[in-house]
């Protein structure tokens, strides 16, 4: 196949964290006129595929540009639908394979990308953006182990690695010194890159330097304000005993991406600062973005049940308990729940415990 685009998985999220707005009207209509000209583009190249695809049915390459292009203009499912017949044609293909499980990992199928990966590094076990996927997947469905392999094996054709993707294995298997010294290279040779900044940061914020990171964190913040800088900074900030200024970043990360782990973050922070209003309303807001985490719930019910909401305290928990049984004795151990004990939904969610 000679028409290869999509990029590696684990670089997506850096490279939608790069995008910022325009400064001016003007800037914005120019850019809204250049992604309309480029879909466009994309557009049109997709009409001149599906014409060629009219004579050429048999023709694996045909299929597996024309996934390409509906991939790139975000038609997931009609990528995978092409991906799939090229390979029918052409089992073997690696491109095909790496790209169509790309596509099952943003569609959120795992597991069918896992087995596609598999396929792929049986015929190809050097295939290098694979084994990285792979390892991503394994990390993903907490399967640290398998992860650990594959980043193991990655490290062993290290000669084939950017330093960046050195730097990165270094990270992911615990070598935080490893890492610094790659991106002290990479930094030698351009001294303004984020992404080695980032790395940097979060290696040294491994190796417990939180004063050496925030000074990483803080020029990254000038050219790229983004949610996961922020919660680096965070992190440091705690690190340095410094919480007020902690809550600020994590604050400045909600405002510009609110997740469930942001606000979690946050939320723990303001219950060691004994703020427990604040706290309940970032775990309600963390709730929303994560309505199935039972730790959340867990203690989102005990929130409430210290604040006197006992019927919102009492729902939650059990939600908590319906998503992880193994809870109820941890629930029922609690000095929180204690007020609630003489309620009849208290009592038959502990009925079985002794």
């Amino acid at each position: 196949m000679s028409y290869q685009i999509l990029t590696r998985l684990l670089l997506l999220s850096t490279v939608l964290a790069l995008i910022a707005l325009a400064s001016t009207q003007w800037s914005n209509v120019q850019k809204r006129w250049q992604n309309w000209q480029s879909e466009q583009i994309l557009v049109n190249q997709l009409q001149a595929q599906d014409r060629l695809l009219k004579t050429s049915q048999q023709d694996g390459e045909a299929w597996y540009n024309r996934g390409v292009l509906r991939a790139r203009l975000n038609d997931l499912k009609g990528a995978e639908s092409d991906f799939r017949k090229a390979l029918t044609l052409e089992p073997q293909d690696t491109e095909s394979l790496y790209n169509l499980s790309w596509v099952q990992i943003r569609e959120g199928k795992k597991t069918e990308a896992l087995n596609t990966l598999g396929l792929l590094l049986k015929i190809d076990p050097q295939h290098i953006d694979g084994r990285w996927n792979r390892g991503w997947l394994y990390q993903e469905l907490k399967k640290k182990s398998l992860a650990r392999a594959d980043y193991l094996l990655l490290q062993k054709q290290s000669p084939q690695l950017s330093l960046q993707d050195q730097a990165r294995l270094a990270v992911l298997l615990g070598k935080p010194k490893q890492a610094q010294t790659a991106y002290n290279q990479i930094l030698k040779q351009n001294p303004t890159n984020t992404q080695a900044l980032l790395g940097r940061a979060r290696s040294l914020l491994a190796s417990d330097q939180a004063q050496a990171a925030l000074q990483d964190l803080e020029q990254v913040l000038k050219k790229q304000p983004d949610a996961g800088a922020f919660q680096l900074k965070a992190k440091a900030l705690l690190k340095l005993q410094q919480p007020t200024q902690a809550l600020q970043a994590y604050t400045q990360a909600i405002q510009k991406s609110p997740s469930a782990e942001l606000l979690k973050a946050r939320g723990e922070l303001y219950l060691q600062q004994k703020m427990q209003a604040e706290a309940l309303n970032d775990y309600l807001k963390a709730l929303n973005y994560a309505p199935r985490n039972a730790q959340i719930l867990l203690t989102l019910a005990r929130l409430e049940a210290e604040a006197g909401k006992a019927t919102q305290a009492l729902e939650h928990l059990e939600q908590a308990i319906q998503l992880q049984p193994q809870l109820r004795q941890e629930a029922l151990n609690r000095r929180e729940f204690m007020r609630l004990r003489s309620r009849p939904a208290f009592k038959n969610l502990f009925k079985t415990v002794s």
